[in-house]
């Protein structure tokens, strides 16, 4: 008897009482109404267990106020006797409170349940989630059974399919997978998928081998290969492995795209393809466990839905046009990338800049056009205004010059009458000193005179000039 094998018993004997101090405790810490109880098949709580329980305590336990009962129990190494004493240890530990409804979850948890359930919960009903084979070849004998069953084969056929479209040079498949009867269930899966797939790839089963062995048969790989990873709880030789420490090891030692379709893989080294969720897979077991509960059923068996999921860092490494990825896929563990993450706001800023530019533009064209129209304006204006100028200056210099001509040859006629001389003598500076002022005037008006002087006139000498 190896070790973990007699703590699994030790711990069943306390628990179902043969110790003096086992059953009570047990027994008075769960008083009340009928409960939900929810049986795992690891005590090892793996992230896809540990987020598919939170959604059930959620739904189940927190919205709907209904008791939920989560057990780990080890039964991927147990035998028959082991597990006989683990049935009979849960029918004295809740021999005091009404089970209403059990919930298995994974196949070694299903296994147990099916063979075991009349020892423990013979009244209960039963929830079957994610079934092996002999839960679901005798799914038309089970009453008061429902069967949430994989959705492996959708989220195989729809990987299988995406593997040449993201990767279209590849030729070879590696389908690697454990030894446990959980495994080996899921492993059947993907291989009737493979086959039923109709695609042109040969591939591969690795069915068991210890981690060593893996990476020894990886070492040398069929050329343009890929792998798809099943689940890994146990290899050959008996040893408990944790799907997502093989996953990894593989994704480190090895240069091919991995593939699975288990959400919980994604981030330790797959680069994706079309996952069955583990909060889908908990989100359709609350619902039908509610169902259950207020007394409805349903005939046949329930499948939960899928979803693309990809890891953004290999997608990057593996050089994947992301173009090709499926419509509504999700991209987690994302390298930073500015432009495909911000290239649609780059390009919107691009254009309103752009747009800005062009008003800008515009506008400085429209004011420069203004200032050119209004400058060309006064240029009219100030020739319009010179000529009105020179009309009138003109005009005075004519008369003054006249003035000034015409008195001068009247003292040519009359020389000898000086009183006559005198008066056109001053006449003539009279006519002067008007070409003096006017010549003034327009210095004034030109900005040129250095000695203008503002002062008051009369308008009455004015009009008389």
């Amino acid at each position: 008897m190896n070790l973990i094998r007699f703590k699994t018993i030790v711990l069943t004997l306390l628990i179902s009482g043969f110790l003096p101090w086992g059953a009570k405790p047990f027994a008075a810490e769960f008083p009340g109404p009928s409960r939900v109880l929810v049986i795992y098949g690891n005590p090892d709580i793996g992230p896809w267990e540990q987020n598919f329980n939170e959604i059930i305590l959620h739904d189940l336990g927190t919205q709907a106020a209904i008791p939920v009962i989560p057990e780990f129990l080890d039964l991927i190494q147990s035998n028959a006797e082991d597990q006989r004493l683990i049935a009979e240890s849960l029918r004295l530990k809740y021999s005091r409170i009404s089970i209403d409804l059990v919930i298995a979850v994974l196949p070694e948890a299903n296994s147990f349940l099916y063979t075991w359930k009349e020892v423990f919960a013979p009244d209960a009903r039963v929830l079957h989630m994610l079934p092996g084979t002999d839960v679901l070849d005798a799914e038309p004998q089970l009453p008061d059974s429902q069967i949430i069953d994989s959705s492996v084969n959708l989220a195989t056929d729809r990987t299988i399919a995406l593997i040449p479209q993201l990767f279209p040079d590849i030729e070879h498949l590696y389908l690697i997978g454990g030894i446990s009867a959980g495994d080996t269930s899921f492993l059947e899966r993907f291989e009737t998928a493979i086959q039923e797939a109709g695609i042109t790839m040969e591939y591969t089963l690795l069915r068991g081998l210890t981690p060593s062995e893996l990476l020894e048969t990886l070492d040398n790989p069929t050329p343009s290969s890929a792998i798809i990873m099943s689940t890994y709880d146990r290899d050959r030789t008996g040893e408990a492995l944790r799907t997502m420490a093989v996953n990894s090891m593989l994704s480190e030692n090895t240069s091919m795209p991995i593939f699975s379709v288990f959400d919980a893989l994604i981030a330790s080294g797959t680069l994706g393809g079309n996952v069955s969720s583990s909060t889908l897979y908990a989100n359709t077991t609350s619902q039908m466990a509610l169902a259950m509960l207020n007394g409805q059923t349903n005939s046949g068996v329930t499948y939960a839905d899928t979803s693309y999921l990809f890891n953004g860092a290999l997608l990057d490494k593996f050089r994947v046009d992301r173009e090709r990825l499926p419509s509504g896929s999700v991209i987690i563990n994302d390298n930073p990338d500015l432009w495909r993450d911000y290239g649609g706001w780059i390009v919107t800023g691009l254009i309103v800049i752009a747009f800005q530019l062009a008003l800008i533009t515009t506008l400085f064209i429209t004011m420069r056009s203004r200032r050119l129209a209004e400058a060309k304006l006064k240029h009219a204006q100030k020739m319009e205004a010179l000529g009105s100028l020179s009309g009138g200056i003109a005009h005075d210099f004519n008369n003054i010059l006249m003035s000034i001509m015409a008195n001068a040859e009247l003292v040519k006629m009359t020389p000898a009458d000086a009183d006559l001389v005198l008066q056109r003598s001053e006449s003539i500076l009279n006519a002067s000193d008007r070409a003096r002022d006017l010549i003034a005037q327009i210095l004034m008006f030109s900005k040129q005179s250095a000695n203008f002087e503002a002062k008051p006139v009369t308008l009455n000498s004015i009009v008389n000039d």
